[in-house]
């Protein structure tokens, strides 16, 4: 609910708050529901691209390990890069959805 509102003060909500549960099969074999909130966020000046933040509602067992590992290795995400004439302009857009005001210009755009 955090991040929706404060899409929506912001001037870049996409829309409403998404809830929504799934069954999922836990590492051990035994079935759990996975529910969730997403909030979205969107600038007009890009219509085709949206942003958006998600939240676990139940909590994930003791045992996380098995949950987080992924078939390819990957550990996590160390960057994001996205083009834009002017990257500056969606600096604030992109800096509210990730929660980050600190916004550093480089040779390349702007590093948030």
């Amino acid at each position: 609910g955090h991040d929706h509102k404060s899409f929506a003060d912001g001037g870049s909500s996409a829309g409403e708050m998404l809830r929504f549960s799934r069954p999922m099969k836990m590492p051990d074999g035994s079935k759990s529901v996975g529910s969730f909130k997403l909030a979205f966020a969107g600038d007009l000046r890009a219509p085709d691209f949206f942003l958006f933040t998600c939240q676990r509602i139940n909590p994930l067992p003791a045992d996380r390990g098995a949950l987080e590992t992924h078939a390819n290795g990957a550990t996590g995400i160390a960057e994001i890069a996205l083009c834009a004439p002017d990257p500056a302009a969606f600096a604030a857009f992109v800096g509210l959805a990730a929660a980050q005001s600190a916004v550093e210009k480089t040779g390349f755009g702007v590093n948030i």
